[in-house]
């Protein structure tokens, strides 16, 4: 372990945990909430060992308790569900596995969807329609105020049997709403951020993992029993119904007669220490003139751009595609799709094996989809994924050979029927009635270990190698100094007390 990356996420612990202690010592509840949510934020961004927190599933849940509604004793509808998101994203994975949820949901059931904090100008019109069909309600909120914004969702949440949480992990809004005992319904945690620290543990009747035995839900957060649930695959009859490479290609300027590799992921997934990166990869097959098109990056990031340039225009990001709108024609083009790399993708990685599209993910330091770890597609070093991209572009019969492999895997490990199997299987195995369980005081897992890092370095590329001793740390320190000593302003004090945790 580099000690100077040791020394960064140590510099995060202590500002996390003095942060905790001065809210546990400010008497103004309103002041103490701000920090809070602020404090969650930079926790979740900026890891500092920690994957959850006694203090705050107590500190919201006994918020929880303070607040109420008018009444508890309302029915609700056999079969119906809850799904309750910070954000809908017209990209990504997150979005999707709602939406496909929903979608795969046996017709008797009755799915709903709740925005807590919708994007401007981002109209989810697949998810909307997905619950239309399954005769649900399609709400979002409006307020920004947290206690409202609990207090209505705790009051909608009565009128379902289950509820699904696919929160973002700074999120307390769902920990407050569902924080107490009088809310009777069962809540699902569904998993979607497993690598990252969150909220709302304490809460979770089931926590529902994208992984089997994922270590980070056993080891750092003390998770007793979770289930492995995955992510849903996209209805067949749509993969299906697209046309021919060729014409796919013509219709998106791409060369018809070259062989093309498509990766996706958000530029993020990208970032690596040490240099321990996809762009090695990518610029060997370039040479071999080989045009790659990257969903996601974008020109205006300088790696990118330089990449592009170096390549001779064969290493190509593209920006964001939503989903609706051409994502799946580009999925269509290509001959390979490779996986985002040191962060793999789980969405992508499905959609290209359903469409009959080979992939190749390569290992790294978080766990990928188990479908895809028991096949050849699964490559334990870049030498290998390299060997194998070349075979799979220039010998059709290995080529079709992956993706049946794949398909069957697939099949089995995250079909509609495999999903609905583990999602009834979850259903019969939760409590009936809600419970909030608030761990020991020895629950909080802190160990400053090479996932920490790696996390960090994720996330936080340029800014986790500043130094902690640049002039920036410096003067939060003689500004904390300031208004905590002299000029007594605990507000400012705080201020400059986030600011270091930066």
């Amino acid at each position: 372990m580099n000690p100077k990356y040791y020394k960064k996420i140590l510099f995060y612990q202590k500002c996390f945990e003095d942060l905790i202690q001065r809210i546990k010592e400010e008497k103004d509840f309103n002041n103490q909430l701000q920090i809070s949510k602020e404090l969650l934020l930079k926790a979740t961004v900026k890891n500092c060992g920690y994957f959850s927190s006694l203090f705050f599933e107590k500190f919201f849940t006994d918020y929880a308790k303070r607040i109420d509604i008018k009444r508890y004793d309302i029915d609700y509808q056999s079969n119906s569900f809850l799904h309750v998101l910070t954000t809908g994203y017209k990209t990504g994975g997150h979005t999707r596995v709602v939406e496909r949820w929903i979608k795969n949901a046996p017709e008797e059931q009755i799915h709903s969807v709740i925005i807590l904090s919708p994007e401007k100008n981002t109209e989810l019109k697949i998810l909307r329609k997905n619950v239309e069909e399954k005769n649900g309600e399609y709400i979002e909120f409006s307020t920004n105020n947290l206690e409202d914004k609990a207090l209505r969702l705790r009051e909608i949440g009565l009128k379902y049997e289950y509820i699904v949480l696919h929160i973002h992990m700074h999120d307390p809004t769902a920990l407050i709403a569902f924080g107490t005992e009088k809310f009777t319904r069962p809540v699902l945690f569904y998993n979607h951020a497993s690598h990252l620290f969150s909220v709302g543990i304490s809460i979770a009747d089931a926590f529902l993992d994208l992984y089997e035995n994922d270590v980070i839900t056993t080891k750092k957060r003390h998770i007793k029993n979770p289930f492995f649930l995955g992510v849903p695959t996209e209805n067949a009859k749509i993969l299906k119904n697209y046309k021919n490479k060729s014409e796919i290609r013509k219709n998106l300027n791409l060369p018809v007669n070259k062989k093309i590799i498509v990766l996706s992921g958000t530029p993020y997934k990208f970032n690596s220490p040490d240099d321990d990166s996809m762009f090695e990869i990518l610029m060997q097959l370039a040479k071999k003139d080989i045009f790659m098109y990257i969903i996601g990056p974008d020109k205006k990031d300088k790696i990118w751009e330089k990449l592009y340039k170096k390549s001779k225009n064969h290493i190509n990001p593209i920006g964001c595609i939503d989903y609706d709108k051409g994502y799946l024609d580009y999925i269509s083009s290509a001959d390979l799709v490779l996986d985002s790399y040191p962060l793999q993708g789980g969405a992508a990685m499905i959609d290209a094996v359903s469409l009959g599209i080979p992939v190749l993910s390569l290992k790294g330091i978080l766990p990928q989809f188990d479908y895809l770890i028991k096949t050849s597609a699964y490559c334990k070093s870049k030498e290998e994924l390299l060997a194998k991209a070349e075979k799979i572009l220039n010998n059709i019969e290995y080529s079709n050979a992956v993706v049946k492999e794949l398909q069957n895997s697939l099949l089995e490990y995250q079909s509609k029927d495999a999903w609905l199997k583990r999602i009834d299987n979850i259903l019969k195995n939760i409590p009936n009635k809600h419970k909030v369980n608030i761990f020991s005081e020895n629950s909080d897992y802190k160990e400053i270990d090479t996932f920490a890092i790696f996390v960090n370095w994720l996330l936080n590329p340029k800014n986790f190698l500043k130094p902690v001793t640049d002039i920036r740390y410096l003067f939060c320190r003689i500004m904390i100094f300031i208004y905590r000593y002299i000029i007594v302003n605990s507000k400012k004090e705080i201020k400059f007390m986030l600011k270091l945790y930066s």
